[in-house]
C-alpha cells in the first residue's frame, strides 16, 4: 500500500529527470501491509470482526459485474 501523495511526489521527480527508452519504477511503502492488517484495522474502525477472503481471480469478472 501506497499514499497517494508519494505516488505523486515520486511522479513529479520521475518527469523531470532525462532518459531514453523503457523505464520501470517500483514504489513501496514505509513497511508491508497484509490483507489481515488491512481487515484489522477496518475492525477496529467500524467495531466488529472483519475478516480477509481470498477472491479466485477468474471470478472477478463476474463478482464485479454482479455488484455493478
Amino acid at each position: 500500500m501506497v499514499a497517494t501523495a508519494d505516488v505523486g511526489s515520486v511522479a513529479a521527480e520521475l518527469i523531470q529527470e532525462t532518459w531514453i527508452g523503457r523505464r520501470i519504477v517500483e514504489l513501496e511503502g514505509a513497511r508491508r501491509v497484509t490483507p489481515n492488517d488491512i481487515a484489522g484495522t477496518f475492525a477496529t474502525i467500524f467495531g466488529h470482526p472483519v475478516r480477509m477472503q481470498a477472491v479466485p481471480r477468474e471470478t472477478w469478472e463476474a463478482l464485479f459485474r454482479s455488484q455493478g
